[in-house]
């Protein structure tokens, strides 16, 4: 079985695990019906916390590394 690059630094890992569960428990605490999109996005985040690897960056060609690097410029 061929296991995935790590391509998410850890901090990045865990704030996304973090949004991704506050989304979701936003989502399920407010009343009526819940967007199916911030749904999805959440479950997206947490998939990407946990496994550390961005499947956006994959399909779009964009390091992670390179762009987490530049908010030391900002």
């Amino acid at each position: 079985m061929k296991t995935e690059e790590t391509t998410v630094e850890n901090a990045e890992r865990l704030l996304s695990v973090l949004s991704g569960a506050a989304m979701l428990y936003h989502e399920f605490k407010k009343e009526g019906a819940a967007s199916k999109l911030k749904l999805g996005l959440a479950g997206y985040l947490i998939y990407r916390g946990l496994s550390g690897h961005c499947t956006l960056a994959d399909k779009t060609g964009i390091n992670p590394s390179i762009v987490s690097g530049l908010s030391h410029f900002i």
